[in-house]
């Protein structure tokens, strides 16, 4: 009965190391059959990559990495800046239109209130067209601004003030 044990053990250990041996030998062939046929047909067979090509290669990415967090806090950046001037100017003009709305039934100074309120209100929308504008630069935007809507908005044309003084 004991031998029977030791044959069977005999057997199982020589099954797994024929098996390891012939994993090996296959892998090993495939590979060389593979460079063999990929030489033979024209394709190159490339190394692994040596350490310093993997090194320089990190240091690019560290680079780029670096790269994209400074560009990340210029956004950042642009966009409070935007953000503030732009919280900023809707305050101011919500001031505004509560107070033209008291002021604007006087009899003579509200025409005036209303008329100079819409000509700052223009100003106003000219500076957030800007800011727009300078959010655009520093976030690199290929796509620019209307020049016709900033024209308009900058520099509108009034009615009665398109006449030639000279005349």
């Amino acid at each position: 009965m004991r031998w029977i044990k030791r044959f069977l053990w005999l057997c199982i250990v020589s099954v797994l190391l024929i098996s390891n041996v012939l994993t090996a030998t296959t892998v090993i062939l495939s590979n060389a059959l593979s460079a063999i046929m990929g030489t033979v047909m024209g394709r190159k067979v490339l190394p692994p990559p040596s350490l310093p090509n993997l090194s320089k290669q990190l240091e690019l990415e560290k680079a780029e990495n670096r790269r994209l967090k400074e560009r990340m806090a210029t956004a950042k950046t642009s966009v409070t800046r935007v953000g503030s001037n732009a919280a900023r100017r809707t305050k101011k003009l919500a001031m505004y239109n509560i107070t033209e709305s008291a002021l604007g039934a006087l009899p003579i100074g509200g025409i005036t209130i209303l008329i100079a309120g819409t000509i700052w209100e223009l100003s106003q929308l000219c500076e957030g067209m800007r800011d727009v504008e300078g959010l655009y630069t520093d976030l690199e935007v290929e796509e620019e601004l209307d020049p016709e809507v900033m024209d308009y908005v900058c520099h509108p044309k009034l009615p009665g003030f398109d006449k030639d003084p000279s005349n």
